[in-house]
């Protein structure tokens, strides 16, 4: 599961470096009023965080910049779906939530008497 990120970001990217000593998280965000975060820490353990001004360009250029020292873009935020990695999960829980509800209750309508008669027959034209 990816980092959560504050409540009025629009855009942002989550990247992971594989190392020796289990790898570095770095997420950078965007928010609506121009605040442009980054948190970062090892894998499972993102604490750090710092926030200035920025915008959609700095946060490209920064992700590019840790795609060349090795980092790899692990899942992508756009609001207001979220996660990338998420929606899948999100449609599939709904899906199932469909699923599972109970079914509505069925009109049963009295049968109706059919009396055989010699002057009428069935016929089938197939």
């Amino acid at each position: 599961m990816s980092h959560p990120v504050p409540a009025d970001t629009f855009i942002a990217f989550h990247l992971r470096s594989p190392s020796s000593s289990g790898g570095k998280d770095w997420v950078g965000c965007l928010a609506n009023n121009g605040t442009f975060h980054r948190f970062w820490g090892k894998v499972g353990q993102v604490n750090q965080h710092q926030q200035t001004q920025g915008n959609h360009r700095d946060l490209q250029q920064l992700v590019k910049q840790k795609q060349a020292k090795g980092y790899q873009v692990i899942d992508t935020y756009h609001s207001p779906a979220g996660w990338k990695s998420q929606q899948s999960l999100r449609s599939s829980s709904a899906k199932a939530k469909k699923e599972s509800r109970p079914l509505s209750p069925v009109t049963v309508a009295d049968p109706i008497q059919i009396k055989a008669s010699s002057q009428h027959s069935l016929a089938w034209d197939f």
